[in-house]
C-alpha cells in the first residue's frame, strides 16, 4: 500500500515550461531578438515549446503574436519571432505616432497622453485582426497577460483558460493588445468589452501590476496544474537601465522632476525584484536549472521605451546581439532543455515546504 502512494505521488509531478516577458514599449526588440534565437536552436515554433506564455504590455503584445492561430493551419501560429522583431523595426514609428497639432494640445504629453490611441491601436488591429479576427480561448497555448481595472481597483488577468470557460472574459486578441499596453501619461486608457457584449472593462498598463509577470506565472501553473507542478521559468527582459540618478538632483525634484522618470523607476524596480523571487522560488520548486533570465543593460539615451529612432533599435538590436554570444552556452543548454522530455520523474523535492514558502511571496487577490 506504502508503495502504491508513492507510485499516485509521483504520477501527480509534472514540469510546466513558462515563457514570461517583460513590458518595455519599443524595447520589446530585445526578447523577440532572444526567441528569435531560441527558436532557430530548437527548430520548432515558440509556442510549442512553452506550456505556458505570460507577458506585460509590450511583452503581453508578443504572447497575443505568438500564439495567434494562422487561419486554416493545423494549430501553426500565424507569427515567428523574427517577424516580430520585423513588427518594431519597421513599425515602432506608426505605434509612437502623433501630429504636431496633438503635440501642442497636448502640451507635449503633460495635458492629455503623449500618444492618442489610434497610434497604436491601427498596429495592433492590422497584426491580431488579420486575416481573422483571433479571440483569446482561441490562443494556441495557455496564456496568462497582465492589466489594470481602473474601476474596479485590482489587477486583472487575460487567460486563455478562463475565456474558454467564461464567455464575459474571452476578448478579441487585439482588445486584451489594447488593455494590456495602455501606459498611463503614454496612451489613453481603454475601455473593451467581452466576445459576447456581455461585461466592459476600464483598463490601463499590466506594468502597474506587474512588469515582469513571471511570479504570476508561477503561481498560475501551480494553481492550474497542482502544487507538485514543477515550474521550468524563461523569463526575458527589456533592457535594465543602470545609470543612476544623481542624488544632487534627485533630492529637489518635484513633480516636474519625477513625473518623466518614475515609470522607469518603478518598472525597472519591479522587474528586479520579481526576479529575485524567482532566483529563490525556482530552486526551491525545481529540479536544478529551471530558472532563465535573460536581460540586457542600456545605457543613456537606449533606454526611452517610445524612442523608435531606426539608430536607437539598432543600438539595442547590437546590446541583444553581444547578450547573447556571451550566453550562448546557455541558450543552447536551454534549446536543448525545452526540446527534450522534462525529467521531473528522477526530481525528490519537499513539495509540501516548498509550496507553503513560495505562497507567502505572492500578493492577494491573484485571480482575475
Amino acid at each position: 500500500m506504502e508503495e502504491q502512494r508513492v507510485d499516485e505521488k509521483a504520477e501527480e509531478k509534472k514540469t510546466v515550461k513558462i515563457l514570461s516577458i517583460d513590458g518595455g514599449g519599443i524595447r520589446g526588440v530585445i526578447p523577440a531578438m532572444i526567441l528569435q534565437r531560441i527558436e532557430e536552436m530548437a527548430g520548432r515554433p515558440i509556442v510549442k515549446l512553452f506550456d505556458l506564455i505570460s507577458g506585460t504590455s509590450t511583452g503581453g503584445v508578443m504572447a497575443l503574436l505568438l500564439t495567434k492561430p494562422k487561419p486554416g493551419s493545423e494549430g501553426e501560429p500565424m507569427y515567428s519571432p523574427k517577424e516580430i522583431v520585423e513588427l518594431y523595426v519597421e513599425h515602432g514609428k506608426e505605434m509612437f505616432n502623433r501630429s504636431l497639432l496633438y503635440k501642442i494640445l497636448s502640451i507635449n504629453g503633460w495635458r492629455r497622453p503623449k500618444y492618442p490611441e489610434q497610434s497604436v491601436l491601427a498596429t495592433l488591429q492590422g497584426y491580431l485582426d488579420r486575416s481573422e479576427r483571433a479571440q483569446l480561448k482561441d490562443a494556441l497555448t495557455d496564456v496568462l497577460i497582465t492589466s489594470y481595472d481602473i474601476q474596479q481597483r485590482h489587477p486583472f488577468f487575460f487567460k486563455k483558460c478562463d475565456a474558454e470557460e467564461k464567455p464575459y472574459l474571452n476578448f478579441y486578441m487585439s482588445d486584451a493588445a489594447r488593455g494590456t499596453s495602455a501606459a498611463p501619461t503614454f496612451f489613453p486608457t481603454v475601455k473593451i468589452k467581452s466576445v459576447d457584449g456581455s461585461a466592459s472593462y476600464y483598463l490601463i498598463d499590466g506594468g502597474l501590476v506587474a512588469n515582469n509577470p513571471s511570479n504570476l506565472a508561477i503561481a498560475e501553473a501551480i494553481s492550474h496544474h497542482g502544487k507538485y507542478t514543477y515550474p521550468f521559468v524563461v523569463s526575458l527582459g527589456t533592457g535594465s537601465y543602470e545609470a543612476p540618478l544623481h542624488y544632487r538632483s534627485a533630492r529637489r525634484w518635484g513633480f516636474f522632476g519625477w513625473a518623466p522618470r518614475i515609470l522607469d523607476v518603478m518598472f525597472d524596480g519591479v522587474s528586479g525584484a520579481v526576479d529575485t523571487v524567482c532566483e529563490e522560488v525556482v530552486p526551491a520548486l525545481s529540479p536544478p536549472d529551471y530558472y532563465y533570465r535573460f536581460q540586457v543593460p542600456l545605457s543613456k539615451g537606449d533606454d526611452a521605451m517610445d524612442n523608435y529612432d531606426p539608430d536607437n533599435i539598432e543600438v539595442l538590436q547590437a546590446l541583444t546581439l553581444k547578450m547573447m554570444d556571451e550566453r550562448e552556452e546557455d541558450l543552447e543548454r536551454l534549446a536543448k532543455a525545452l526540446m527534450e522530455p522534462s525529467p521531473w520523474a528522477n526530481a525528490e523535492r519537499s513539495r509540501d515546504r516548498s509550496f507553503k514558502r513560495f505562497t507567502k511571496t505572492l500578493e492577494p487577490g491573484m485571480g482575475a
